[in-house]
C-alpha cells in the first residue's frame, strides 16, 4: 500500500463481543457522574470475569477512573498521573480509538475524545506538579461520550 492510499479501518478483535454488557455502560455513567469508586467496582467485576482480550478495554477505562478518584478524593498527584497514563496507554494499545463498525465508533463510545481528555488532565497535573495538586482544574476530569448500541 502506498502512502496515498487510505489506511484500512481496523476490525474488532475476533474475541471481543459484538456488544458489551449493560454494566459497562453503567460504569461509563459512573465516570460521568464522578462516582469513581463505584465505577472501579463495576468495571473490576467485568474485568475479573472476562478472560478474553476485551478485558484490556475494561481495565483501561477502570484505570482512568481510578486516576480521577486519586485526584478528586485523595488529592494524590502521583496516583492520579500514574493511573491516567496507564489507562490511556492500555486503551491505545488495543487500538480501540480507530475501530469502527457500521460507520460508528465501536461500542458507541467516542474513544479518541476520552483518551484526549485523559491526556489533557494528565498534562495539566504534570504542569502543576505534586505540590500544587490542590489547584487542579476539576473541569478537566474526563467525560465519556457514548451511545448504547
Amino acid at each position: 500500500m502506498d502512502a496515498s492510499e487510505p489506511r484500512p479501518t481496523p476490525l474488532r478483535p475476533a474475541d471481543w463481543p459484538e456488544h458489551l454488557p449493560a454494566s459497562f455502560y453503567t460504569g461509563l455513567e459512573e465516570i460521568n457522574t464522578r462516582q469513581y469508586y463505584q465505577c472501579h467496582e463495576t468495571l473490576e467485576a467485568l474485568w475479573l470475569a472476562d478472560k478474553g482480550s476485551v478485558r484490556q478495554l475494561y481495565q483501561g477505562v477502570l484505570q482512568i477512573a481510578v486516576g480521577c478518584f486519586h485526584l478528586l478524593e485523595r488529592q494524590n498527584w502521583r496516583g492520579a498521573v500514574n493511573k491516567l497514563d496507564a489507562g490511556a496507554r492500555r486503551l491505545e494499545a488495543t487500538g480501540v480509538q480507530d475501530i469502527r463498525e457500521d460507520g460508528h465508533r465501536i461500542y458507541g463510545v467516542e474513544w479518541l475524545d476520552f483518551l484526549e481528555a485523559s491526556d489533557r488532565l494528565q498534562a495539566h497535573l504534570r504542569d502543576l506538579g505534586e505540590s500544587r495538586v490542590g489547584d487542579a482544574d476539576l473541569t478537566l476530569l474526563p467525560l465519556v461520550h457514548y451511545t448504547i448500541r
